[in-house]
């Protein structure tokens, strides 16, 4: 019998507590307005509409009804049977597209000590950040809106807005093929993202926030003028939070670069300060451009941190 795989080399997949626990908490982009994730979102314009919205290529779940016959692109060698046909879209079934955007730089590969001797009590911020993603995708299409994926480092995957089916196993495998690495600029790569979304609606930042305060208004404040709603979930390992080393050490960076001396008694709590300040402006700068931000920490349960995400409550208890 062979040994079970380790949590890292697992698909990312939903969490099925978390998606139980989330299953009747509304999701919508009037809620975020208010701080949470809750509130209407179906006919953005209000009432029910069967004004044509557009076009959408079609994929593998659509009801092959729904084909715009008319406008079937010409035939090439080598299209498969999905390719070149387009889906009508209608008013009523475009009000809420849910936009993932999930940091995958080199820092968020860190757990912490505890997971250093291969105990597995808790995730990687990435894996947790993704697990969420995957999640929020699976609640999401569960409603029949839509769900998009941009993955900011670690292989870079997109996948456009869909609201098909299918498109949860999508965003599951593009999730699972995302490995941590490299250092990215969390603004540009967040605007640049915004830059691409076809559809407006509600973006979902997953990140661990390891970046400048101001830089982080600049990217929320550009979401917001493009008209989008906007939401963040800060991942972090408990050892960030808590900077459990009371004897000095030396720290290196996941980005390189070398080893920094730090940790002790007077250490720790100059690490403890400078985290509190840091933390405390970035919350001010989600304040300042109206997004709420809701800090998850790796070692709770997803279920807990979603369903604070989705009501509107900041840190954990």
């Amino acid at each position: 019998m062979s040994a079970p795989r380790p949590a890292a080399d697992r698909p990312i997949a939903p969490d099925p507590t978390a998606l139980a626990a989330i299953a009747r908490l509304p999701l919508g982009r009037r809620g975020l307005a208010d701080g949470t994730l809750a509130g209407a979102h179906r006919g953005g314009r209000g009432g029910f509409s069967v004004e044509f919205a557009g076009h959408r290529p079609f994929q593998v779940g659509d009801d092959p009804r729904r084909i715009d016959w008319r406008k079937r692109r010409h035939a090439a060698a080598g299209l498969t049977t999905s390719e070149g046909w387009f889906v009508k879209q209608f008013e009523a079934e475009t009000g809420l597209a849910v936009h993932l955007v999930v940091e995958a730089s080199a820092g968020m590969a860190y757990r912490g000590p505890a997971a250093d001797g291969g105990d597995g009590l808790h995730p990687s911020k990435w894996r947790f950040a993704a697990t969420a993603a995957a999640t929020l995708a699976e609640a999401v299409l569960r409603r029949r809106d839509a769900v998009s994926l941009t993955v900011l480092g670690g292989g870079g995957a997109r996948l456009p807005a869909s609201a098909a089916p299918a498109h949860a196993a999508a965003v599951c495998e593009a999730l699972t093929r995302g490995v941590p690495g490299g250092g990215i600029d969390l603004a540009e790569a967040v605007g640049a993202a915004a830059g691409r979304f076809t559809r407006r609606g509600v973006v979902v930042l997953l990140s661990d926030l390891l970046t400048d305060a101001d830089r982080l208004f600049a990217a929320l404040t550009d979401l917001r003028r493009r008209g989008h709603e906007a939401a963040v979930l800060r991942t972090l390992a408990p050892a960030e939070v808590a900077f459990p080393f009371d004897r000095p050490r030396r720290f290196r960076s996941l980005l390189g670069g070398p080893a920094v001396a730090a940790g002790g008694i007077d250490g720790r709590a100059a690490y403890r300060a400078a985290f509190a300040a840091h933390a405390d402006e970035l919350a001010a700068a989600c304040r300042r451009v109206g997004v709420p931000l809701t800090t998850a920490v790796v070692d709770e349960p997803l279920a807990a941190a979603l369903g604070r995400f989705l009501t509107g409550r900041t840190g954990r208890a």
